[in-house]
C-alpha cells in the first residue's frame, strides 16, 4: 500500500519537545511563514530490539543540496521514484547500513542518547539567523477543528515516518514502498563568519530488513535444497 502522502516539509524551526519517556517522540514545532506544522521524530521502536539505527552526515550531495534550496516553504508532495527527492536508504546510494550505529533513545549523561543528538542540530536551528528544516515523511492535516497536541497551534498540521520505511516487520507491511524513507536535513546557511553548513540525519528501525523487492517488502528467501521434503 506503501505511503499516501510521502513528501518533504521545509520551514523555520521554532521549538522543539524533547522525549521524556520511552513512549514519546521527539517534537519539532515550525513554520511555513504562513502556519505552523509538528515534526514527530521516533526515537524508538514498537519492535523488539528498540533502539533505533542512525546516522548523520554533512556531506550532502550537491544536487541534493541545490534542489532542496529550490523549494518553497511548506509541504511538497514528491513521487515515489528515483531521479528526483524521493529518498531509498536500499537504493539511493547515500550510505550503508554498516554506517549507522544503534542509539539508545534515553540514557543518563551527556550527548548519549538518541534525543540528544537530534536535539543538538535542532537547538543550532532555533538560534541560527536563517535556517531551513526538510522533513521527509508522511504528511498529515490540516485537522479541521482540531489544535495541535503538543504545541496547541491551530489546525492540527505535521509529518511522520520520519524514518525507513521499507523492509517493515508483517504487522506494518501495509507501510512499504521504494523511494519513500524518511529523513531529516537541516540547512544553516553562513553568517557571521561562519560557512554554510548541512546536517543529514538518517533513522531506522533495526527490525527491518534491507533487501527489499519493488514493493518495498523483504524479499524470500530461497530455501534450500531438499527443503520441506
Amino acid at each position: 500500500m506503501a505511503l499516501n502522502r510521502y513528501g518533504v516539509l521545509k520551514g523555520a524551526v521554532l521549538h522543539r519537545l524533547r522525549p521524556k519517556t520511552n513512549k514519546d517522540h521527539f517534537q519539532i514545532l515550525v513554520t511555513d511563514g504562513k502556519a505552523q506544522h509538528r515534526i514527530a521524530v521516533n526515537v524508538l521502536s514498537k519492535e523488539k530490539p528498540s533502539e533505533l539505527l542512525y546516522y548523520t552526515t554533512a556531506a550532502l550531495p550537491a544536487k541534493l543540496r541545490a534542489a532542496l534550496r529550490k523549494l518553497k516553504d511548506g509541504f511538497t508532495p514528491l513521487p515515489s521514484r528515483p531521479g528526483g527527492l524521493a529518498m531509498d536508504f536500499v537504493r539511493g546510494g547515500l550510505f550503508a547500513k554498516s554506517d549507522m550505529q544503534v542509539v539508545p533513545n534515553i540514557k543518563p549523561g551527556p550527548n548519549n542518547d538518541l534525543g540528544e543528538l537530534i536535539d543538538g542540530a535542532v537547538m543550532d536551528a532555533v538560534h541560527a539567523a536563517k535556517p531551513r528544516v526538510y522533513a521527509f515523511g508522511q504528511a498529515w492535516g490540516p485537522e479541521k477543528n482540531k489544535r495541535d497536541a503538543y504545541f496547541d497551534f491551530d489546525p492540527g498540521s505535521g509529518i511522520h515516518d520520519i524514518h525507513m520505511n521499507q523492509g517493515n516487520v508483517p504487522r506494518f507491511k501495509k507501510d512499504d514502498g521504494v523511494w519513500q524513507d524518511g529523513a531529516l536535513v537541516l540547512h544553516f546557511p553562513a553568517e557571521g563568519g561562519k560557512a554554510e553548513r548541512w546536517v543529514g540525519v538518517f533513522l531506522a528501525f533495526q527490525s527491518q530488513g534491507w533487501d527489499t523487492d519493488e514493493q518495498g517488502h523483504v524479499r524470500k528467501k530461497p530455501k534450500a535444497k531438499g527443503a520441506g521434503a
